[in-house]
């Protein structure tokens, strides 16, 4: 799960949010106070394992979110969010053996709710494999067949593979890991959409607290959409 899988979802929902006249002054949720609580033992190790569960017919994450989208006049929305990761059978995905994992995603504005999800293909070894969009019927696949480290360490940072998707449109993102407070780590992976031009279309960054178990306690987002100029963050509540 990262910020360039949102991207696919939460645009083309919230791309008709100022074309309906939004006007609310809420504000959602903010950044992770990184300063809370204990600082991180820098040698300490953070296991990974929630980017890593293949098994079928596993939940692997819910959470719910709350947040606003702005414009570049500061004028916005509150938003809610329902974010779910359920693992179902293996099966065969162009002759490998893969999960498949449904991202649901449930978003709340103006008193309705529309709901989309895509599927994650997943190798037995935890790496990704393609990504499938159904309501574009778009594919994504990383150039190479990427994962998450199984452990890090304050400071770490990496580059993940590439995305290139069958409408043309590429993801390119890297990942970094933070003091998250509280004796957490925040692993922050940032994201850009990049068009066919090489222009950037948007970019996004999803924050994910993670304690020394390897569990996510705590979850938020941030997207810029320059094709619609607006401004989106949302966060666990």
């Amino acid at each position: 799960m990262s910020a360039k899988l949102l991207l696919k979802i939460f645009l083309p929902i919230l791309s008709a949010l100022f074309v309906s006249g939004c006007n609310s002054s809420d504000n959602g949720g903010g950044p992770a106070d990184a300063n809370k609580g204990r600082r991180v033992n820098p040698d300490a190790e953070y296991p990974l394992t929630f980017f890593q569960i293949i098994e079928e017919e596993t939940d692997i994450f819910r959470t719910n979110m709350k947040g606003r989208a702005a414009d570049v006049n500061g004028n916005g929305t509150t938003l809610t969010a329902v974010v779910v990761f359920k693992n179902r059978k293996r099966q065969m995905y162009e002759s490998i053996d893969v999960i498949r994992q449904i991202v649901t995603v449930s978003l709340g504005f103006h008193g309705t709710v529309k709901t989309s999800s895509y599927t994650r293909y997943i190798g037995t070894t935890g790496h990704l494999i393609a990504q499938y969009y159904p309501a574009t019927d778009v594919t994504c696949q990383p150039v190479m067949p990427d994962k998450f480290p199984d452990i890090v360490k304050l400071g770490d940072s990496g580059v993940l593979s590439t995305l290139m998707c069958s409408d043309g449109t590429s993801y390119r993102s890297e990942w970094t890991v933070t003091d998250g407070g509280s004796g957490n780590i925040a692993l922050t992976v940032s994201a850009q959409q990049i068009s066919t031009s090489e222009t950037t279309l948007n970019t996004g960054d999803e924050v994910y607290i993670i304690n020394l178990e390897g569990k996510v306690v705590g979850f938020e987002m941030h997207i810029e959409d320059f094709v619609n100029q607006q401004t989106i963050t949302l966060k666990a509540r």
